[in-house]
This record gives structure tokens, sequence and C-alpha cells, in this order.
């Protein structure tokens, strides 16, 4: 629920990250029964879905544009850009799980990040540095 000057009260659901271009340009993501984006746009919070299982975005980078990458939960690297979504899994160890990214950052001069995280399995986390857009 949004009040006043622009308090979103969300009652209890998971939150990722937040991301913010300017007063008039700030995404929140978060899970209230599906996952969502927020977006404030100095006027009004609007509500998009964001695709994928399990998708609770955090951290945020810019792209360098209009848009922004974020990691995710479910081992996805999101783009949002021009209001529309494209994903990319990120690496997964023999036998473990997609990374976990647990930061990013933008590039300058470009629409690429790199990201920071770490793929798991049975044994062991492993560091990983990569490099997604172009």
């Amino acid at each position: 629920m949004v009040t006043g000057m622009g308090l979103l009260e969300f009652g209890g659901p998971e939150y990722g990250g937040i991301f913010a271009r300017s007063a008039r340009d700030v995404s929140v993501a978060l899970v209230v029964k599906r996952a969502s984006l927020l977006h404030w746009n100095g006027t009004t919070w609007v509500e998009s879905r964001v695709p994928g299982e399990n998708p609770l975005l955090a951290p945020f980078a810019s792209d360098g544009k209009s848009g922004f990458w974020s990691g995710a939960l479910n081992g996805r690297i999101y783009h949002y850009q021009a209001a529309r979504w494209t994903s990319t899994p990120t690496p997964t160890a023999k036998g473990g799980h997609g990374m976990q990214v647990g930061s990013l950052a933008w590039i300058p001069g470009t629409t690429s990040v790199w990201g920071l995280g770490s793929v798991a399995n049975d044994l062991a986390d492993t560091s990983v540095l990569l490099k997604y857009g172009s």
C-alpha cells in the first residue's frame, strides 16, 4: 500500500533490492504473492511482474542507459530495458546450483556489468566473476 508522500507499506513480503536513478525513477523488488518490481515515477508506484520462477531480485546495477541489471535467487541474471525483461542463466558448478550473485557493477561507457558471486556444489562454494552485456 502506498500512503502519504510515496511511503510504501508492503506488510511482510520478502524484499530484494532497490535501484534509484533519480528522485523520480526508483525501482523496488519484492515478493507478496508473486515476484514483482515496483517502480516510482515521481507520482505513483507502478507494479510489473518479474518473469521466471523465484526471481527475487537483488542486487541492482545500471545498464548505462535507461535500464538495469539484477541478480536473482533463481540462478539467473535479469536485464530490464524499455519495459521488457530478458534473463540469462548463471553458470553452475558440476553437481551444483546456479550462481548466487552478491554484487553487480556497471562498466562505464557500456551497457555491461561485472557480477561477483558464488556457485555451490555438495563439497564447497566457489567464487565467480563474470561479465554480462555488450
